[in-house]
């Protein structure tokens, strides 16, 4: 029925088949009595705690921070505060005074007046007249009006200055000063002579006349030298405004001249009105006083200037809210898995020893920061307050040991790693001692890190597995 050849074929292979599983046989045998033979290590199933994590340095920050300054400068005329000092939101932390003098600030508010005037009557000229020829004639009337009091400013100016440079020296000549000296001396001498009664005739003149000389002989004192020189200023820019009012008046002639359209003039008008009302409010908001306020309840954590600086516009105050605290927190790029937003965290400072804080990871950057070479992940955990051993506000800049909790199981049945042996992909078995021999048993099994592994079911706590044989010497 079946050729020969592959008759015998089937023979052969039925043969080496048995005769291998033979060999199998006897070698798992002797396996097995070889194992039973030798000692094993064992380890006892215990209850414990597993936390997955990764650790990483830290230091305290303030979400709430910012730099405060005057918005129009001027001089530091009171620090109300201090470094580390707390403060409620409205609080007022400094007063500025202006850079300038009185005068000086008087001259310039004047001057900045007097152009926004100037600057409403050209646009209302331009805007409000109907008769040409009477706005022709009244311009030619202003222009001639205008170019009289240049010169006579301008006269004026060369007297103050004149005026100046003599109030470098006395305030009289020596001529004057000899006489006022003489007659000193002749009122002093009828004083003498008198009864020396200080509501007499002669008290009163030589007081006088000492008060006289004095004045003569002395030189000019700063407040005047700083009157005189804010009269200069104020004269020069009346002058100014003076000549561009001509040019304005002689532009306007030109125009209405040659008949041509004054929408252009009108715009123009409006231009320059709206840039004087603009520099009058930066004059007028440089003259008075300027505060800075507390934007928020917070702590001052620096101040860069002292009182009687000129501050200008700068930023010289900083405040922070301490009352919750951040970390900037950064892990090894490695962690990436085991980071996550809500993932809570573990924190010690090294100047806060047998403290532990406790918190919650809040923000991930997402990108990678690079410091010292070394690629990290930043983040940042709000600290939990109630973990506070007691109220306390930690300065920024503290720095911290992080351990960021991925996953825990508490209070769990725990093997250690060297006891599983995987049968398949999350399919895991154990020997189990009974009776002094190794039984197989599948297990389930949660968490593990590199020293021990949770068991979800089939252990019993107090059972003991085995985690590898003995090493003996011959």
């Amino acid at each position: 029925m079946f050729k020969k050849p592959v008759f015998w074929i089937l023979v052969v292979v039925i043969l080496a088949a048995a005769a291998g599983g033979y060999y199998y046989y006897q070698h798992t045998a002797t396996t097995v009595e070889a194992s039973s033979a030798t000692p094993l290590q064992t380890a006892t199933v215990k209850r414990g705690n597993l936390v997955l994590s990764a650790s990483g340095t830290g230091a305290v920050i303030s979400e709430s921070e910012t730099q405060l300054g005057f918005e129009n400068g001027g001089l530091l005329a009171h620090l109300n505060v201090a470094v580390g000092d707390e403060v409620k939101n409205g609080d007022v932390l400094a007063v500025s005074s202006p850079s300038d003098s009185a005068a000086t600030i008087q001259s310039k508010l004047t001057s900045a007046r007097l152009a926004v005037l100037q600057a409403q009557q050209n646009l209302d000229d331009l805007t409000s007249a109907t008769n040409t020829a009477v706005s022709l004639d009244q311009l030619q009337s202003d222009l001639a009006t205008r170019q009289v009091s240049v010169y006579d400013n301008q006269s004026n100016l060369t007297d103050l200055v004149n005026e100046r440079a003599s109030m470098n020296g006395k305030r009289c000549d020596s001529d004057t000063i000899e006489s006022k000296l003489e007659a000193y001396q002749i009122a002093l001498d009828r004083w003498n002579r008198s009864d020396h009664l200080t509501n007499s005739t002669e008290y009163q003149q030589m007081v006088a006349a000492l008060y006289n000389y004095n004045w003569c002989n002395a030189n000019y004192s700063q407040e005047e030298l700083e009157a005189k020189d804010a009269e200069i200023a104020s004269m020069k820019a009346t002058i100014k405004l003076l000549v561009s009012q001509i040019a304005e008046d002689q532009s306007q002639i030109e125009a209405l001249s040659s008949g041509t359209s004054n929408t252009l003039d009108q715009q123009i008008a409006q231009a320059k009105l709206d840039d004087a009302q603009a520099s009058l409010a930066v004059v007028e908001s440089e003259s008075v006083s300027n505060t800075i306020t507390a934007p928020f309840d917070g702590t001052i954590i620096a101040i860069s200037n002292k009182v009687g600086d000129d501050v200008g516009t700068q930023k010289f105050i900083t405040i922070a809210d301490l009352s919750q605290p951040y970390l900037e927190v950064l892990l090894d790029e490695s962690d990436l898995n085991n980071v996550g937003i809500g993932y809570e965290v573990s924190v010690t400072f090294d100047a806060l020893p047998n403290q532990t804080f406790t918190g919650k990871i809040v923000a991930i950057n997402p990108s990678l920061s690079n410091a010292f070479n070394v690629t990290a992940i930043q983040t940042t955990a709000k600290l939990d307050t109630s973990s506070f051993s007691k109220p306390q506000n930690l300065p920024i800049g503290l720095s911290a040991t992080v351990e960021v909790i991925s996953e825990q199981a508490n209070n769990t049945l725990l093997v250690p790693v060297e006891a599983l042996h995987e049968i398949s992909t999350d399919s895991y078995g154990v020997f189990v001692m009974e009776n002094g021999t190794p039984t197989f048993k599948t297990v389930e099994v949660g968490l593990q890190d590199y020293t021990y592994a949770e068991i979800k079911s089939g252990l019993n706590e107090g059972d003991v597995v085995t985690t590898g044989i003995v090493e003996t010497s011959k």
